[in-house]
């Protein structure tokens, strides 16, 4: 249920809702209208910006507020995106075992089974 404080649906949140894929996602996480989620094998699709769909298998995705996606692969790795998906290679991030990926405006952050937190910058590629 997309709506705004009034109770009725914005037109960011319909043209959204309209574009969603028939694919029986799960896992879903947005940003700036921006929604990505998992498909049964593990692909991440996402849309309400141009319609990506990258293979898998992942276990979880997070989407940043402006700039990039990020997803936890199945052998527990990170995997970073830029949105336009104008693809270099994604960014991997190898911090022990993955667990969970969050990520914000220009920066993510990476739980480690170990139960430490690493983040890192996309600006300036700095890990913190």
């Amino acid at each position: 249920h997309c709506a705004s404080q009034d109770g009725s649906a914005s037109r960011e949140a319909l043209a959204v809702l309209e574009a969603a894929p028939s694919a029986d996602l799960h896992g879903l996480d947005g940003g700036d209208g921006w929604i990505c989620g998992l498909t049964p094998a593990g692909a991440v699709e996402c849309w309400g910006g141009p319609r990506i769909t990258t293979p898998g298998p992942f276990l979880q995705v997070s989407v940043g507020s402006t700039v990039h996606f990020c997803a936890v692969t199945d052998t527990h790795e990170v995997e970073c995106w830029p949105r336009d998906h104008a693809l270099p290679p994604p960014k991997r991030v190898t911090a022990g075992a993955a667990v969970e990926v969050a990520t914000g405006d220009s920066f993510a952050c990476v739980l480690v089974d170990d139960g430490s937190v690493e983040c890192w910058d996309f600006v300036d590629n700095i890990r913190r």
